[in-house]
């Protein structure tokens, strides 16, 4: 093992001999575990620290501890332990003695204390190995100084932590070594922690942040265990059936795992001939896939996780403190979540390769045991293996029933499963390998079994799978999928490329399940679909542009994939470009939290050909600001794209089209009057609204639809005090940007503030910020005039100190406003992420 320090690359290269020549590697490696959380205890750690030091992964940091212990002078050690109960530290000599109860070597569990007082030739004698590599140790301890310690010492410390130290055989005193600029590691404002923060530390393969507090204390376990052994599927793998199915992947003496299980793989590898886990790959996050992983990060290995359900590993804590009990109608099967954190190293994200030395496992995602399930494809001993978690678990089997269900009486899980199913047999397996269950080898008549059996429950229950769903070909040009999230449409040429108009998830259920999801992390998860029928059914060849009709979420989720997978370029009106490209900065209704690149935009009445075809594209608020009409003529119709603007003819029959509120989404008492009269302005026959079939329209339906809007702007004016009605309708009329700010300690940055100004006139503006009292905020208090019906930007410089402890990771600001000489309040407000807490 060798330490390096980031700053400068040396390496610390001292053989690390002293426990691994007393009782091997693997021994000495668990010995040091037991050393680490000593050392924590007796220092009361909390909140350790990186610093700037790199443990390479191939062993644990251990070795590193106990040899650089045993190279300690008795003297340093006893000094350490003679300040960790001191109250003052400028003590005076011989005020603190050593108890006679308390061991020599304090630090070190009981068994590592007998070894410490063992001399060498003992040792070599029982053990036959390095015979006199265990030092001697002279010299008795001195109340209030310390003695400099080995030279590599310092390596294990910070960088700014090792400078200053005095020269070998001096001593210095705390008091004189503050006054002479000396840090001797931090001792002058943490006596008590700084030494083993750092150490601690290392117990973090590179680039990962320290054990989390509940894995240094420790959690209890049962010690049960799986009383079979591992099995060999074919010459490079093998599973043990442990509280799930663990698969070993073997390439030399090295591997990967599939699930972990309690961990008791482990004690197998050696008779596999493997000495070294290089990484475990979870397929989803219920305890009996992972429930054994504080064994494998205490030894350094890198865990990696579905995208999707990395919240529920490395989050858990956070999850279980706010995952609501009572009025439980979101029953998602959440609950068998980690009780403790789990530190994961990697995310395997939908649809990417994650390669492993000659191996290239495929990520597919595969929801329906759990939303953010994922199948494993990867080519092993020449066969196309699918690591599919518990998606099913026989032929016509799943695990069980009860995880299938979100929302309270659905089948949501279901539905996805059988989607998820079917994109997996296009894959054609040769080897399924279940979480749960016996692998099988005959995967397509085993998935089509179960899609069969699946299929026939579901109608029972709900009706049509997703599977079912079918486009509509409205003209030779244009294809329209009414059955997804929101209505999408491929505007297809006769070259095959293809223009499409949204593309969110494939059906309600993929999207609505996370509707009523509150966790920060989660994310609306996306899933290719439509795509191979276009291909198959309508000729397209490539997807050349998309473009959004507005800015939600239902309607562009699968865009990030477009543009990952096709190469596609996205175009957009111009207001919505920097929604796609920067969404923290808004709090706005049904934003996509994954940020896109917009490749053109377009003015207000701007016209673009494409591959012959003459569009249109003009500002259509009401469902939201952000919301375009697109206009075509397509094979003798003239087409309006109009996203969630106006939907077809009310039920009620009174002869005017539907639409819908959302204060959020940034809504003007005339937003939807501007609307509907941009749409008779350009008379469209057909109209492709963002959820439902295409419908055509006459001027007499959209002239009485403009008349509603008129009295609802009415409406609006009445309800609402005289002068202030856009600012009642529009929560966002003073906001703070970016609304959702990623921000360390130590950094300097603006903050702006927007100001919507409706009055007819300038309006005077007075605004301060309400951050943390430690923050510097310049100039304190912002004042100006918003010009008349203008979107007015002011900014604020703030600076975090850099030794400043935030509250939390997340926790929010406020702006104080004053318009027009009235205090308004904190009316306005921010959300505040520190990076590294």
């Amino acid at each position: 093992m060798a330490l390096r320090h980031r700053s400068h690359g040396d390496f610390l290269a001292h053989p690390l001999d002293f426990v691994r020549s007393l009782v091997g590697l693997p021994a000495g490696h668990q010995i040091g575990i037991v050393v680490a959380q000593q050392l924590q205890q007796a220092f009361a750690l909390h909140n350790p620290q990186v610093g700037q030091l790199q443990l390479r992964p191939q062993f644990g940091f251990i070795g590193a501890i106990s040899s650089r212990l045993g190279r300690l002078d008795r003297q340093s050690r006893h000094r350490l332990v003679a300040r960790r109960d001191q109250p003052d530290r400028d003590q005076p000599s011989g005020r603190h003695q050593q108890p006679e109860h308390e061991p020599a070597h304090p630090l070190l569990p009981k068994g590592m204390q007998e070894l410490m007082r063992a001399d060498a030739r003992q040792l070599s004698s029982v053990h036959g190995r390095y015979p006199g590599r265990v030092s001697k140790h002279a010299g008795a301890a001195t109340s209030g100084r310390l003695s400099r310690p080995h030279t590599r010492w310092n390596l294990l410390l910070p960088r700014s932590s090792t400078t200053m130290w005095p020269e070998a055989g001096d001593s210095l005193s705390l008091s004189e070594a503050r006054r002479r600029g000396c840090r001797l590691a931090g001792m002058e404002k943490a006596t008590r922690r700084t030494f083993l923060e750092t150490a601690g530390a290392l117990a973090a393969p590179a680039g990962q942040p320290p054990l989390s507090s509940a894995q240094r204390r420790g959690y209890r376990h049962s010690g049960f265990a799986p009383t079979g052994r591992p099995q060999k599927l074919s010459e490079n793998l093998f599973l043990l059936e442990d509280t799930c199915n663990v698969y070993v992947i073997r390439d030399g003496n090295a591997c990967v795992l599939v699930d972990f299980g309690s961990g008791k793989i482990l004690d197998y590898l050696a008779e596999l001939g493997i000495s070294r886990v290089d990484w475990i790959l979870h397929t989803h996050h219920h305890r009996d896939q992972c429930q054994g992983d504080w064994k494998a990060v205490e030894r350094g290995i890198p865990i990696a996780v579905p995208r999707h359900e990395r919240h529920l590993f490395a989050d858990a804590q956070n999850f279980w403190r706010n995952r609501r009990v009572f009025h439980l109608y979101y029953v998602r099967n959440d609950f068998n979540t980690t009780a403790e954190n789990i530190r994961v190293s990697r995310v395997l994200a939908d649809y990417s390769a994650f390669r492993w030395n000659k191996i290239e496992f495929l990520v597919l995602p595969t929801p329906g045991h759990t939303l953010g399930s994922i199948t494993l494809l990867a080519t092993i001993d020449g066969r196309r293996v699918a690591f599919s978690g518990d998606l099913m678990y026989a032929p016509g089997k799943i695990l069980n029933l009860y995880d299938t269900q979100v929302n309270y009486g659905g089948s949501e899980g279901i539905d996805l499963s059988i989607y998820s199913l079917t994109q997996l047999r296009e894959r054609k397996p040769e080897l399924l390998c279940p979480s749960h269950g016996a692998p099988l080898r005959d995967p397509d008549e085993g998935i089509r079994r179960t899609i069969e059996r699946l299929t026939e429950y579901y109608r029972f229950q709900v009706g049509e799978p997703v599977i079912a769903n079918q486009p509509i070909a409205v003209s030779p040009h244009l294809v329209a999928f009414h059955q997804t999230t929101s209505s999408f449409y491929a505007i297809i040429a006769d070259s095959g490329k293809a223009l499409f108009v949204d593309y969110g998830a494939p059906s309600g259920v993929h999207f609505s399940n996370f509707e009523r999801a509150t966790a920060v992390s989660d994310r609306i998860r996306f899933v290719e679909h439509s795509i191979d029928l276009l291909r198959n059914k309508f000729g397209l060849k490539s997807v050349e542009v998309a473009m959004p009709s507005h800015m939600h979420d239902d309607h562009i989720n699968g865009f990030p994939h477009l543009i990952r997978h096709y190469g596609t370029q996205i175009w957009c009106y111009e207001n919505m470009v920097d929604v796609f490209q920067n969404p923290r900065g808004y709090n706005l209704g049904c934003i996509l939290g994954e940020p896109f690149k917009v490749t053109r935009a377009f003015r207000n009445g701007e016209k673009f050909r494409w591959e012959g075809f003459e569009f249109e594209v003009t500002y259509n608020p009401g469902h939201t600001e952000y919301q375009m009409a697109l206009y075509v003529k397509l094979d003798g119709e003239m087409v309006a794209f109009t996203g969630d603007a106006f939907f077809m003819p009310n039920p009620r029959n009174d002869g005017t089209m539907r639409h819908n509120l959302i204060f959020r989404n940034w809504v003007e008492s005339d937003s939807h009057v501007k609307s509907i009269r941009n749409l008779i302005a350009h008379q469209p026959t057909l109209i492709c609204p963002g959820h439902g079939r295409p419908y055509p329209v006459d001027r007499a339906l959209l002239e009485a639809t403009e008349k509603k809007m008129l009295r609802q702007q009415q409406l609006f004016e009445e309800l609402l005090p005289e002068g202030e009605t856009n600012f009642g309708l529009n929560p966002s009329w003073v906001s703070i940007y970016p609304y959702q700010i990623v921000a360390a300690r130590g950094e300097r940055f603006q903050l702006q503030v927007r100001v919507q100004n409706y009055r007819a006139r300038p309006m005077p503006i007075e605004i301060a910020l309400v951050t943390p009292a430690e923050w510097t905020i310049e100039p304190e208090v912002l004042k100006f005039e918003a010009p008349p019906a203008t979107l007015t930007t002011r900014a604020f410089t703030v600076t975090i100190p850099k030794d400043w402890r935030p509250p939390g990771p997340r926790f929010a600001i406020a702006a104080d406003v004053v318009r027009e000489g009235k205090y308004l309040g904190q009316i306005t407000e921010a959300v505040v992420e520190m990076r590294g807490q």
